[in-house]
Order: C-alpha cells, then structure tokens, then sequence
C-alpha cells in the first residue's frame, strides 16, 4: 500500500494544532491509497489548514482582535527600525541591509503572534495577514488615482509593493509562526 506524504499530515497538525485531524487524515489516507495524487492530497491538506484556521479564528474573536494588534504594532515597530536603519547607512551596503532587516523583522513578526497564541497555531497569522492584505490594496488604488500620467518607474514600484505586500511578506511572516509552533509529539 501507497502511504500519503508523512510531512503533509506533520504540517497540518503544527499549524492547527487545536483541531482533532484523525478522521480527516484516515479518510485522505484511504482516498490516497485508491488511487489519487499526491497533488491532490496536498491541496486536501491545505484546505484543511485553512478551514481550521477559521474555525479558530471565529471561536476566539478576541484573541484575534489582540493578535492583531500586537501584530500591528510590532510591524509598525519593525518598519520603523527599517527606515532608522536606512537613514543611519549609506552606500552599497544600504540596499542588502534594508532587505535583511526587513525579511528578519517580518520573520520575527510572525514568530511574535504564534508564539504569544502558541495553541492557536498558525490562525493568528493568518487573521492578521488577511486584514493586511486589504491595506496595500487601499493604497495601491490611491496611488493610481493620485499619480498622472504614470511613468514605466512607477508601475515597477507598484508591482514590486503589490509582490511584497501580498506574496513576500505574508510569507515571511508564515514562516516566522512556523518555528514558532510547536512540533509534533513523538511517541
């Protein structure tokens, strides 16, 4: 018999870890061995971590309230180390050095919410990430309203701030609260 990818039903737990995942992992684990894809499985799981990442966040309302807020703050704070840093630094270092800070700052910021809601896995993040990602949105379209008529510069910035707002960041801040979780008992 075929097994299902170990990892996959590893992660699952690690991110959500408040759920109870036998029965869903025995019914993948069947449908797996009759024949479906490892792709299939894959996206069997994260539509598993999604849906127990909502269920999280709608029964603790306010602990995402709080996790966003602490979320918020902590971003301001790292994004206002970020542009100290870069007015302190100047030549060719500036650039390499206001990357770092700010993939170290958003790693740190999602290692921050995980591990002040460690029983909540992952949700947190993800609460917070969702409510953020309507922010850059915002801005985005105020920008192109505002600037007339946009030059070839502008719209690489903007693709640039639309891929780290809504791709990179989110997913520095994912794996931040990754090492943040805790890992699966061993028994």
């Amino acid at each position: 018999m075929k097994q299902p990818p170990a990892f996959a039903a590893r992660l699952l737990k690690r991110l959500v870890p408040a759920q109870d995942h036998d029965v869903l992992l025995g019914d993948l684990c069947e449908e797996f061995q009759r024949g479906r894809s490892v792709a299939w499985y894959w996206v069997q799981i994260v539509a598993g971590i999604f849906v127990g990442t909502w269920n999280e966040m709608r029964a603790h309302k306010l602990l995402v309230l709080r996790a966003i807020v602490i979320a918020f703050v902590s971003q301001a704070l790292v994004v206002d180390a970020i542009f100290r840093l870069h007015d302190v630094l100047s030549g060719w270092g500036l650039k390499a050095t206001f990357e770092a800070g700010r993939v170290i700052g958003y790693v740190l910021v999602g290692w921050l919410i995980v591990r002040l809601h460690r029983n909540h896995g992952i949700a947190m993040v993800l609460a917070y990430r969702s409510l953020a990602l309507l922010l850059p949105f915002e801005v985005l379209l105020h920008l192109l309203h505002v600037l007339r008529p946009p030059g070839p510069e502008y719209f690489h910035s903007v693709s640039l701030a639309f891929l780290n707002g809504f791709v990179i960041d989110p997913s520095l801040m994912l794996i931040g609260g990754y090492f943040a979780t805790r890992p699966e008992a061993t028994t």
